[in-house]
């Protein structure tokens, strides 16, 4: 049996698991939920590697229940840049033009957390993150490469784990 190409699947999964992200950020924004706190963190990481999974686990179904570990690694991959290129767009139109006040209330959580632990925040502390929040409100191809390299990362180890797990080789094609 001849494998399908991975490439509609991935983007299909990367435009899901984004579509998911835009409208969880958009609810919060609306509710008022706190977009810093654990639980919208957690709830946001785990719709993710849903359909991350998910994705993989339609492909193999659709290839007739199996699926090599570079297949699936190669579906979260491409998934994932997708997601992570659409998203560094949306967050550009989200603290420009959404919630204008995200930048400050970020700003207002890493001062607390600091505090929290003990710390003060000086004046130059303060200065240097306003600083780095001006300049992450504006595009910069550097900043959305830095952004997709990390990303990159991040879905590697994630897509070798999911991967591995969920792979499962064809013993017909193992003869």
């Amino acid at each position: 049996m001849e494998s399908k190409s991975i490439f509609p699947q991935a983007v299909k999964t990367g435009l899901i698991a984004i579509g998911l992200s835009i409208v969880l950020t958009l609810l919060a924004y609306v509710t008022g939920m706190n977009m810093f706190g654990w639980v919208f963190q957690v709830i946001s990481y785990a719709v993710l590697l849903g359909v991350m999974v998910w994705g993989v686990l339609s492909y193999r179904k659709a290839n007739g229940g199996f699926m090599s570990f570079g297949q699936g690694f190669g579906i979260i991959i491409v998934a994932g840049l997708v997601c992570s290129f659409i998203s560094y767009f949306f967050n550009l139109v989200y603290v420009n033009y959404i919630n204008p006040d995200y930048m400050a209330q970020a700003m207002e959580v890493s001062s607390a957390m600091v505090q929290k632990i003990g710390g003060t925040m000086t004046d130059e502390m303060e200065q240097s993150m306003m600083e780095n929040i001006e300049a992450s409100m504006h595009f910069s191809f550097g900043k959305m490469a830095l952004g997709l390299i990390g990303s990159l990362i991040i879905w590697s180890i994630l897509g070798a784990i999911i991967s591995g797990i969920l792979s499962r080789k064809n013993p017909q094609e193992e003869i």
